[in-house]
């Protein structure tokens, strides 16, 4: 199995077949909501990505370490 980003065979990446959704099915909403919670991590303010939104883009970012984002 080829490593995230790198080209398989058929040209593709790995990361252009990994969606967001593979993330909220391993993490479903309301687990993220509820560690958030437990950790007083919730929002005060109103940002452009909301603190699970963070939480799903930093464990995209750790399973492709490898490549920009």
């Amino acid at each position: 199995m080829p490593r995230a980003g790198h080209l398989k065979s058929s040209g593709e990446r790995l990361s252009d077949r990994v969606a967001v959704g593979v993330l909220t099915q391993a993490f479903p909403q309301s687990l993220v909501d509820e560690v958030l919670t437990e950790t007083g991590r919730v929002r005060q303010r109103n940002r452009l990505l909301p603190a699970r939104l963070v939480v799903y883009f930093v464990l995209a970012m750790c399973l492709f370490s490898g490549q920009s984002y």
